[in-house]
């Protein structure tokens, strides 16, 4: 096995302390083995996750290159989205969601509740696209606006993956 020094990839703090490890007794006794769960769903932040694991290297290049701006893609209800959103702003970035209608629920309590009301609670600016292809021209447009008024905008992908994205499985690895 190949050991990676995660040290020398820029990183911000968001997870203080590791995931807590839950041992499943009744499917342990039901399956004869003994099984737990890393309970990434109780970290302070938003509930979330391991979005937030990716989020400490992708926010830490971000920071080592000096942008102003973050911006990701996601469903209206992303997860990944909210998360980057929140992440960014109390890091000090200025965040921008381009989300999208993915989903084919029409009900109004979709695009007003859960990660929809949350988004407008850190008052993050949003962006309606179409889809990822239009969300990629909208954020080409975006940053040739920010670009000339001397700000720099760092572009989070769809679902967050890393330049060095097998690192990912090591990273989580090595965490707990």
């Amino acid at each position: 096995m190949r050991k990676i020094n995660l040290k020398q990839f820029p990183k911000v703090k968001l997870i203080e302390r590791p995931s807590q490890i839950q041992y499943l007794k009744n499917i342990s006794k039901h399956l004869g083995v003994e099984v737990y769960v890393k309970r990434d769903d109780l970290l302070a932040m938003g509930y979330g996750g391991n979005k937030l694991r990716k989020l400490e290297y992708l926010l830490g290049e971000a920071k080592k290159q000096e942008a102003t701006h973050i911006f990701t893609i996601g469903a209206v209800q992303s997860n990944h989205a909210r998360m980057t959103a929140i992440a960014a702003t109390m890091n000090g970035f200025e965040a921008e969601l381009f989300l999208k209608n993915s989903v084919p629920i029409r009900q109004s309590e979709y695009h007003t509740n859960g990660n929809v009301l949350l988004n407008k609670i850190i008052d993050v600016t949003i962006h309606p696209v179409e889809n990822n292809e239009h969300a990629y021209e909208r954020i080409a447009e975006r940053e040739k606006e920010l670009l000339a008024q001397g700000e720099r905008p760092y572009v989070i992908p769809v679902g967050g993956p890393m330049h060095w994205e097998p690192l990912a499985i090591w990273m989580l690895i090595l965490r707990f």
